[in-house]
């Protein structure tokens, strides 16, 4: 089995999918994300230390575009399970048709937090801003969206933007918002604000900042009333 996993988790992620697949009685290859490779190099390596050998669980590095995917075509490869963006997931289910194997794929979401009009508005804004801004938003499971009942919207935004005011950014340790991944992805979220900023009322921290001479940080950023159909409310 080829087993492609993403950066965020990146022990969680592989263990869940290399041990169901040796329960079965597989062998399998992990490619792990080329941005957090050490993570799981040190998770194979003690599998093997462990007694697993290593011709039953390999591991290879490289980008997807030519790692990922030569290794996806490989005729000696039977299954394919891959978490990671859908526009990537897309390809691999491709190549997985064409080739005739099974392929599980576990992609993006775009997650909502429905606040009702009998909610609890103050633990609702601390648990939104937590699921929105919580490890920098990098989870396929954060909750991007908020879909809050009009009887209450007023008094829940107001509590929800003036926590975000007060969320601090920079070193994890020491802030409540740490950097994104790369400069790639920081430049993208950047693109997203930028439209954003041109279509709808938005708010921004924009005195979040501590020390960022050195890391990818993003200013939390809040849009209000996007429409369902905009990208901002569509991918992630």
């Amino acid at each position: 089995f080829a087993l492609i996993t993403p950066w965020n988790f990146p022990v969680a992620i592989p263990s869940w999918k290399l041990f169901a697949c040796l329960i079965a009685g597989n062998t399998a290859v992990l490619k792990p994300s080329s941005d957090s490779p050490c993570c799981a190099h040190e998770f194979v390596k003690i599998l093997h230390e462990a007694g697993v050998p290593e011709d039953v669980v390999k591991i290879i590095f490289g980008p997807g575009g030519h790692v990922g995917v030569n290794l996806l075509v490989n005729e000696n490869i039977d299954g394919i399970s891959f978490t990671g963006s859908c526009e990537v997931g897309f390809g691999v289910e491709s190549i997985g048709a064409t080739f005739r194997r099974p392929v599980s794929t576990e992609m993006g979401g775009k997650n909502a937090v429905i606040v009702m009009d009998d909610a609890d508005l103050a633990l609702a804004a601390q648990g939104c801003v937590w699921g929105g801004f919580g490890t920098a938003g990098q989870r396929c499971t954060a909750a991007s969206r908020i879909v809050v009942h009009r009887d209450v919207f007023e008094d829940f935004a107001e509590r929800f933007t003036g926590l975000v005011k007060r969320l601090t950014v920079g070193d994890p340790f020491t802030c409540d918002v740490g950097p994104v991944v790369n400069r790639e992805s920081m430049k993208r979220i950047e693109g997203y604000i930028e439209e954003g900023r041109v279509r709808y009322g938005h708010v921004q921290n924009e005195n979040a900042m501590s020390d960022i001479s050195k890391g990818s940080y993003v200013m939390p950023t809040v849009f209000i009333d996007v429409d369902r159909d905009d990208k901002l409310a569509q991918e992630e």
